[in-house]
């Protein structure tokens, strides 16, 4: 049946009216009722896991108690069959163990002891009844151990399958771990080449530029560079350059010596 959450909180609020109702009783109420953790949070507005972790605190081994989760580095395995698929074919197997047990029971064993039973003039005597209970206790022994080869087998496949399982897993991480770092060293050697190609190019770049400077330098220092190379060779005609001091000189000589300077000056350039 199921109970809508208006229903569900009339139930509680009424038992903890009548006092000493805790989560021990509520939790199994919500087994009784068949209401699990996540209607009575809905019923509350609460979070399912807050219910949940309160319902597994009270009755850990209640109908709707969380299924532990296989652990593959805890120091002992549990019951494989928690974690892994059970077999399905183990019921008919052991079907077929107890009906083979059972069908050599009724059909050869008993009748023999009836049958001997019946020749030494004892059938259904008390003798008769001891012999029959010891060939039913041989049977069920015979079952008991059938049937714990049988689970116990199935039981070492399984813990073999989960630690064939978890080594899968761990060589698959590890793997993937290692693909990782390799693209990650990848990464870091682009990274560096890029640097490296960036650092070039802009050394390139900075000599490019010096070179564009000094060339620019040059044809600006050109003229000059001209122009002071005519001085420096027109000096010995023009007597400029330098200061000379003359004493007890005259004016005329002086423009006789510049006349002198132009008329060499004349000579060069006819």
């Amino acid at each position: 049946m199921a109970y809508s959450p208006q229903e569900i909180r009339d139930y509680i609020a009424a038992q903890e009216a009548k006092g000493g109702y805790g989560d021990a009783q509520i939790a199994a109420d919500m087994d009784k009722f068949g209401v699990n953790p996540a209607q009575v949070a809905q019923a509350y507005g609460y979070g399912a896991g807050h219910v949940q972790k309160r319902y597994d605190a009270a009755n850990p081994t209640g109908e709707f108690a969380s299924k532990p989760q296989f652990n593959p580095m805890a120091t002992q395995f549990g019951d494989p069959f928690k974690y892994d698929q059970k077999n399905p074919y183990l019921a008919d197997m052991s079907k077929a163990i107890t009906g083979d047990i059972t069908s050599n029971l009724t059909r050869n064993i008993m009748p023999q002891i009836a049958s001997g039973a019946q020749l030494v003039g004892g059938f259904g005597g008390s003798r008769q009844g001891v012999v029959e209970a010891n060939a039913l206790n041989d049977a069920n022994k015979q079952a008991a151990n059938a049937l714990t080869g049988m689970y116990y087998g199935d039981y070492n496949n399984a813990m073999g399958r989960q630690l064939q399982k978890y080594g899968m897993d761990q060589g698959y991480n590890l793997g993937m771990g290692n693909l990782q770092l390799g693209n990650r060293n990848t990464d870091l050697n682009q990274m560096q080449v890029g640097a490296n190609l960036f650092q070039q190019g802009n050394t390139g770049f900075l000599n490019q530029g010096q070179g564009t400077y000094n060339l620019g330098l040059t044809a600006q220092q050109a003229p000059w560079q001209a122009y002071n190379n005519f001085n420096q060779g027109a000096q010995p005609y023009t007597g400029t350059g330098s200061t000379t001091a003359t004493q007890g000189g005259s004016g005329a000589a002086g423009f006789l010596g510049g006349a002198v300077g132009a008329s060499q000056m004349y000579n060069i350039f006819k």
